[in-house]
């Protein structure tokens, strides 16, 4: 993978901040959650003391003792905006909202129950589900010879009676009963109509409200030809009461549900906006209820797109209750009064709803469970991210979500331009290595780099690598010319000698003989250097290394040079070393074979009349450890600048010495091997004034790892 490619990867840890903007909406939008619920938890708290401590309130709406029917014979009564049409259509009944409670007997017959009250009034609409209808025969004998419906009505202080609602024609109904005395008799306060339907029929019904003060309960029945079925709230009985006359009848224990306005009075003061409060009795059946659920407002481009990047977990739909009973599994009852929470979702919004029990005289009752009287459900409307709607936070997030944003594409950026600065390097390299190019022409067009960073000291350790290339290259390509002439020179001089010797008479013998014996002693001395070379790179490995004072060395040595060179004078320069010292480990052998090369190289070079100076001092050089410098200075010919970076290369001189013949450079090229033995390394320079100065650097300690120069 390029590095481009990686270091693109790597950009993307950025991400992390607009993750971590994300993470903190999740947790400040957790926060906002827990803070409503419990809010609401509190209120419903309030409510469900309030009622709890107002005994006769309870009591006035049937809900501080046990119901008086089981659950299954239990009706409910929605409150009517208006009063319907009784046309048995029911249209008027789908634009109230109200949903029809079902009962089947598990075959065919079935019922969908609707009851309301509108200005003191019982209203019915039922819809029976019968595929085989059969009409009432008034020679029957019976109140009921066909399908009809069976209504059980008791008032307080009136006793209980059956009303059989039937029919001969679709059209107006018949409301019929029999009194103790087995007499038929009508109910004209019972109207309404019958109409028939597809499957079935409907009945549209109106009575007076006090019909349902007491037990109330609803039947429809199917005749047939040889069966008789029944559904509804009133059970067995209902295949008695329209047959012939059974006699006195048992009342039935079903009881109709409706709203209480005391309890929604009652209610009323704890009203909020946007939130409903409900209380449901035992049964789960909606006893009051105040407030409304209003849809939010429409949600801003940063909520919806919110919503794409960070998916609300998943809620039950929301039920409205519209059938006026509340399913126990969506706000189940609570015990031992704890509050139970639960979430729904409806259309994209969160709706939380959490339920307290009601407990008769709560709390100086306590919390037991034959006095609960029913629970406390307070709901509220809660839109995904509402904490979006406030300016700070979304200012946090767009900030944050820039700054991410930024930063990646900044890191993007400069992975791009660090990775091309790299594939520059990467070219120049390759076209320098190739043969396309010359070494003078990749130095030419090397990449330079105005930032001191790694990647210009990278560029600017391989174009002093080049450099050393080219100057290597240069000396191999001229060692050939220099080594002819040095060979060609002393065999032209034997040659030429010993064809004069031949021809010449013996008086003139003797000049020749020793014109070929100089010439033999000047090959003899060129390949003795060169064997010396050779020599002391294979002894360096087995030297031995021991502690010398310096000073003491440079001393000695500056005699015996004055003794062998005599036509030369010398100088011993040795600087003050401070608090230090002048003692280093070294091989004693070598640093003098160095030192005779530096020396033997300065009395060729130097006038006789001008001193040589043998230097010694101790230095450092910004954060690397003290080394001891031994220098050696000549007021001779300067370097030339076309030596540069290979003066200390084998056989590489372009001087004269001072008798006129041509340096060979071998001992230069020694002491180079030398002063990388001991880890220290040799210089030349030109001197300001005149002359040269060559110095070698040896550290104060010994290295552990010395490299060899390769021949």
């Amino acid at each position: 993978m390029k590095l481009r490619r990686q270091l693109a990867l790597v950009s993307l840890v950025a991400l992390i901040l607009p993750w971590a903007a994300l993470q903190s909406l999740q947790v400040f939008d957790a926060l906002l959650r827990e803070s409503q619920v419990a809010s609401l938890t509190a209120t419903a708290r309030a409510v469900a003391a309030r009622l709890g401590a107002d005994a006769d309130l309870l009591e006035r709406s049937e809900l501080a003792a046990q119901p008086a029917a089981a659950e299954n014979r239990e009706l409910y009564a929605h409150p009517l905006p208006a009063p319907p049409i009784l046309d048995g259509a029911g249209d008027e009944w789908r634009t109230f909202g109200a949903e029809p409670l079902s009962f089947s007997d598990g075959d065919t017959l079935s019922m969908a129950f609707l009851a309301g009250f509108a200005a003191d009034k019982l209203y019915l609409f039922i819809s029976v589900t019968d595929p085989e209808r059969r009409f009432h025969n008034p020679a029957s004998g019976q109140l009921a010879s066909g399908d009809h419906l069976l209504i059980h009505s008791e008032r307080p202080g009136l006793g209980g009676r059956y009303y059989v609602i039937r029919t001969e024609l679709p059209g107006t109904i018949e409301a019929v009963y029999r009194d103790l005395s087995g007499a038929e008799h009508p109910d004209y306060r019972i109207q309404g109509s019958w109409r028939e339907s597809k499957g079935g029929y409907q009945l549209e019904l109106r009575m007076p409200a006090e019909f349902a003060k007491g037990h109330f309960a609803v039947s429809a029945v199917s005749k047939g030809a040889d069966d008789l079925a029944h559904v509804g709230t009133i059970g067995e009985l209902a295949t008695l009461a329209g047959g012939e006359d059974p006699g006195v009848l048992p009342s039935a224990e079903g009881r109709l549900v409706s709203l209480s306005e005391a309890l929604n009075e009652a209610l009323t003061i704890f009203t909020a906006e946007d939130t409903r409060l409900s209380l449901i009795d035992r049964h789960g059946w909606l006893r009051a209820q105040t407030g409304e659920l209003t849809p939010e407002a429409p949600r801003s481009g940063a909520t919806t797109a919110l919503g794409y990047l960070l998916p609300r977990p998943h809620h039950p739909q929301w039920q409205n209750a519209n059938t006026g009973h509340w399913d126990p599994k969506d706000v189940g009852p609570s015990s031992a009064g704890e509050a139970s929470e639960r979430w729904f979702s409806d259309r994209g919004d969160n709706i939380a709803a959490v339920a307290v029990p009601v407990y008769v005289g709560w709390p100086d009752a306590g919390a037991v469970e034959s006095q609960r009287a029913g629970s406390v459900v307070i709901e509220k409307r809660l839109a995904p991210w509402r904490m979006l709607d406030n300016q700070a936070a979304l200012e946090l997030l767009t900030f944050t979500l820039g700054g991410g944003l930024l930063l990646l594409a900044l890191l993007i950026g400069y992975a791009s331009w660090l990775s091309l600065r790299i594939r520059k390097l990467s070219r120049a390299a390759e076209l320098a290595a190739s043969e396309r190019q010359a070494p003078d022409k990749a130095l030419a067009s090397w990449p330079r780099y105005r930032l001191e960073d790694e990647v210009a000291e990278l560029s600017e350790h391989y174009r002093q690598l080049l450099e050393q290339v080219r100057a290597h290259t240069h000396y191999l390509k001229t060692l050939t010319g220099k080594l002819s002439h040095e060979l060609r020179t002393p065999l032209a001089v034997v040659r030429s000698s010993l064809d004069n010797l031949l021809a010449a008479p013996a008086s003139e013998s003797g000049r020749y003989a020793e014109r070929a014996r100089e010439g033999c002693e000047r090959l003899s001395a060129l390949v003795s250097a060169m064997t010396e070379a050779s020599r002391v790179e294979a002894s360096i490995a087995s030297a031995d290394i021991e502690e010398v004072d310096l000073k003491q060395l440079i001393n000695d040595i500056r005699a015996a040079y004055a003794d062998a060179y005599p036509s030369h004078s010398f100088i011993a320069r040795i600087e003050s070393p401070g608090s230090g010292r002048y003692r280093a480990r070294v091989s004693p052998e070598l640093l003098v074979q160095m030192l005779d090369k530096l020396v033997d190289n300065a009395v060729s070079y130097s006038p006789v009349d001008k001193p040589i100076t043998l230097g010694l001092n101790r230095s450092s050089a910004g954060d690397e450890l003290p080394y001891f410098q031994l220098s050696v200075a000549n007021e001779g010919p300067p370097l030339p600048e076309q030596l540069e970076g290979q003066l200390f290369n084998s056989l590489t001189s372009a001087r004269e010495t001072s008798s006129g013949q041509l340096h060979l450079g071998l001992g230069l090229y020694i002491v180079d091997l030398i002063a990388r033995f001991h880890g220290g390394a040799a210089g030349a320079r030109n001197e300001s004034g005149a002359g040269v100065l060559f110095w070698v650097d040896l550290p104060d300690k010994p290295r552990e790892i010395r490299a060899t120069k390769p021949t």
